[in-house]
C-alpha cells in the first residue's frame, strides 16, 4: 500500500498518544498490505515520546496533526478536517485493514444510502471483537464519506474514549443513512495487554449512562442504565476493577444530567434499529410462526435483556441461557428470571431451539464458531 501526501481514494485517520513504536509497527504493516494508494493522517494527542519527530523521519508522507492536549477519540475530528480524500477510514494506532478491505469500503460507499461501512475486527487469538452492534460500528474499523462525518459533527468530546462510536452511529441512523458490516472486509486489531481494567470499566459504565439519557426515551434509558450498572458490576468483580466501578458510580449522576442537558431524541425509525427488543422482534415472531415454542440462548451478550423481552413478546418460552465457564455470567444464577446453565449441558437432542444471545457481528461469529466446534445445531441469529 503506497502512502501519498495529498488526496487519494481514502484517508486513514489514526489517533495516537505516546505509542511511537506501536504506531510505526502499525504503519509498516499497513504499507506491506496490498491495496490502493492512501492518505495517512495521524492525530498526535500531546505525546511526549517524540512521536511526531519519529513519524517525520520514517514516514515523511504522513500528515501529523499535533494536539496541545489529549482529546481522546475526538481528536479524530481534526484529522478528518485536514483530510483531502473523500472517504475516511477510522483506525487505531494498533489496527489496520486486511487485504482487499479498503477496496470493499470504497466501493460500498458509492451507495449514497450507506452512512458507515463497518468491518468485523479480529484479534490476534483469532477471536472476533464483540463491541458495537448490528447497527453500530467498532471504532477501530469503519469508513465514512468525509463530508457526512463533518456534517454530523464527528465525535463528541464528552466520551474521551469508549462508547463514542454509538453516538456517531445513532446520528447517522437518525439522518436516514445505514450502518452496515461488509462481507469479506476485516480489520486486524492488536491491543496491548491491560495492567488494569479500572479505566475501561469506569468509562464504559459512565459513558453508556450519558449515551442512554441523551438518545433514548426515558423509560428505555432507565432500564438500559440499570442493566449497564449491573453488567459492569459483574465484570468489575471478575476483573478486579472495583475502583473503576466505584469511580463510575460517583460520576453517574453528573453524566445522566449532562445527557439530559444535551438531548438528541431519535426518530422511531432509528429506535427500531437501536433498541434490541425492536430490532429483533421480527426474528422471534418468525420463529414462533414456524412452530418454535421454546428457545434457549447460547451466551449472554450485552443485548440479552432486549432479546429475552422480544422472545417473550413473540410468545416464546425462554428455557435457559447457556453460558461458557469463562463467560461473563458464568456462575450467575439467573438473568431476568431465566436460569443460567453451564454451556457443557447443551446437547444436540434438546427440545429448545438454540438462539444466539447477542446481536453484535463479532459476538454472532464467535458463537457460531463455538457451536460448530461442539457439533451443536446451528443456532438461530436473532
Amino acid at each position: 500500500m503506497r502512502f501519498v501526501s495529498g488526496a487519494a481514494d481514502c484517508a486513514l485517520i489514526i489517533p495516537t498518544r505516546d505509542r511511537a513504536l506501536r504506531l510505526l509497527d502499525t504503519l509498516s504493516r499497513i504499507a506491506a498490505t496490498d491495496g490502493p494508494a492512501v492518505e495517512i493522517i495521524v492525530i498526535d494527542n500531546a505525546s511526549v515520546d517524540g512521536t511526531p519527530q519519529r513519524l517525520a523521519a520514517d514516514y515523511p508522507q504522513v500528515k501529523v496533526i499535533t494536539q496541545s492536549k489529549n482529546h481522546g477519540t475526538a481528536g479524530r475530528n481534526d484529522g478528518v478536517r485536514h483530510a483531502e480524500s473523500p472517504i475516511i477510514v477510522l483506525l487505531d494506532d494498533d489496527s489496520g485493514p486486511a487485504p482487499g478491505t479498503l477496496e470493499k469500503l470504497i466501493a460500498a460507499l458509492r451507495d449514497p444510502s450507506l452512512g458507515i461501512a463497518a468491518c468485523p475486527v479480529r484479534l490476534p487469538n483469532g477471536v472476533w471483537e464483540e463491541g458495537g452492534s448490528r447497527h453500530v460500528h467498532i471504532g477501530c474499523g469503519a469508513a465514512m464519506r468525509r463530508r457526512i462525518f463533518l456534517d454530523l459533527g464527528g465525535y463528541p468530546n464528552e466520551y474521551e474514549t469508549y462508547v463514542e462510536e454509538y453516538d456517531l452511529a445513532y446520528r447517522v441512523l437518525a439522518a436516514d443513512l445505514r450502518v452496515e458490516y461488509l462481507d469479506g472486509a476485516a480489520v486486524w486489531h492488536e491491543p496491548a495487554a491491560r495492567a488494569s481494567y479500572d479505566y475501561m470499566v469506569e468509562k464504559l459504565t459512565a459513558n453508556n449512562a450519558y449515551l442512554a439519557t441523551r438518545f433514548y426515551p426515558w423509560d428505555e434509558a432507565v432500564s438500559f442504565i440499570a442493566w449497564t450498572v449491573y453488567r459492569y458490576s459483574v465484570f468489575a468483580a471478575k476483573r478486579e476493577a472495583q475502583t473503576g466501578f466505584r469511580r463510575a458510580m460517583e460520576s453517574l449522576p453528573e453524566k445522566i444530567l449532562r445527557g439530559q442537558a444535551q438531548p438528541h431524541p431519535l426518530p422511531e425509525r432509528a429506535l427500531d434499529f437501536i433498541l434490541p427488543h425492536r430490532d429483533t422482534a421480527r426474528a422471534f415472531y418468525e420463529l414462533h410462526t414456524a412452530g418454535t415454542t421454546q428457545i434457549a440462548f447460547l451466551r449472554a451478550g450485552k443485548e440479552i435483556p432486549g432479546l429475552i423481552r422480544a422472545a417473550r413478546n413473540a410468545g416464546l418460552k425462554v428455557e435457559a441461557i447457556y453460558e461458557p465457564d469463562d463467560g461473563l455470567f458464568g456462575g450467575v444464577d439467573q438473568l431476568f428470571n431465566v436460569p443460567i446453565r453451564p454451556f457443557s449441558e447443551v446437547t444436540p437432542q434438546m427440545n429448545a431451539r438454540l438462539v444466539i444471545g447477542g446481536t453484535s457481528p463479532g459476538f454472532i461469529r464467535n458463537t457460531l464458531e463455538l457451536a460448530a466446534k461442539h457439533r451443536l445445531p446451528a443456532p438461530a441469529v436473532p
